[in-house]
């Protein structure tokens, strides 16, 4: 996850730009899908996450398109946590092939998701320190930094379900996603911030969901199966409203906020009637 915020007036045109990257999470998912009728579908998922390792970068810059950085910091995002909830409604159309007595599924879907993002700085190390207002080169002690993001919107897309073979099928799902972004931060040795609301950003955005899951039934009722996520969501201009110690707020441009996920696991399900 990345953002990037303006100056005032907007000069520079990226004043700060701060970025979570190599984020590694270990993930728990509750997935739950039913068909009325061989024709109405419905689906939901619960996520939690915890994060067990990360990379944070903090950088500000003088001049405009990120020249001239006077400080940055490196440091560790290696706890928080994340959660996913998505809900859909659809409408199943059975293509049926008898030569070689397969199913194939097309559902058009809309369904309404919330997305959670609870990320931290720690263990921080300045590592370029050339303002008068920066931390010298060298640790951070105390950092803990907070940024805690949310994406909650409606959707639109389709699911594609096709029986690859005895007792297996292969689902293929797309999301597109109008998305609402909210996100407050604590950065907590900022002594002129309040706390622990210190800033907040808000901002229009979009994003879109790609998946693949390959499913097997083991047993009766038991399945097996191997999936892939992939999401890339953005938002537009916003705002950065900066909450003062002294009681002021303060408004700057949010320029951009960026998140891109890649997601495998693994899982097992049980399941009544049809597999779909």
């Amino acid at each position: 996850l990345q953002w990037n915020i303006a100056g005032p007036n907007n000069s520079p045109n990226v004043l700060s730009e701060l970025t979570w990257s190599q984020i590694k999470i270990a993930q728990l998912n509750l997935y739950s899908s039913f068909v009325f009728n061989r024709k109405f579908y419905f689906r939901g998922n619960l996520d939690y996450g915890w994060i067990f390792d990360g990379k944070n970068q903090d950088s500000d810059y003088d001049s405009d398109n990120r020249q001239d950085e006077y400080s940055r910091s490196n440091n560790d995002a290696n706890s928080g946590n994340v959660y996913d909830s998505n809900i859909a409604v659809g409408y199943m159309f059975r293509l049926f092939d008898p030569n070689v007595n397969q199913s194939l599924y097309l559902i058009p879907t809309v369904g309404y998701s919330v997305h959670v993002q609870e990320l931290v700085m720690q263990n921080g190390m300045q590592t370029i320190s050339e303002g008068p207002n920066t931390s010298p080169v060298g640790p951070i002690p105390g950092l803990n930094n907070s940024y805690d993001a949310k994406w909650y919107g409606p959707w639109v897309g389709a699911d594609l379900s096709l029986e690859v073979a005895e007792k297996s099928d292969l689902l293929i799902r797309f999301e597109y996603h109008l998305v609402e972004y909210y996100a407050e931060a604590n950065w907590n040795l900022r002594d002129e911030f309040q706390h622990p609301k210190s800033f907040e950003h808000v901002a229009d955005g979009q994003g879109w969901l790609f998946s693949a899951n390959f499913r097997r039934i083991i047993s009766s009722n038991w399945v097996v199966g191997l999936s892939f996520d992939y999401q890339d969501w953005y938002t537009d201009a916003g705002i950065d409203r900066i909450f003062l110690s002294d009681g002021r707020v303060g408004e700057l441009q949010l320029n951009r906020v960026d998140w891109t996920s890649l997601n495998f696991m693994v899982t097992v399900g049980y399941f009544t009637g049809d597999l779909f």
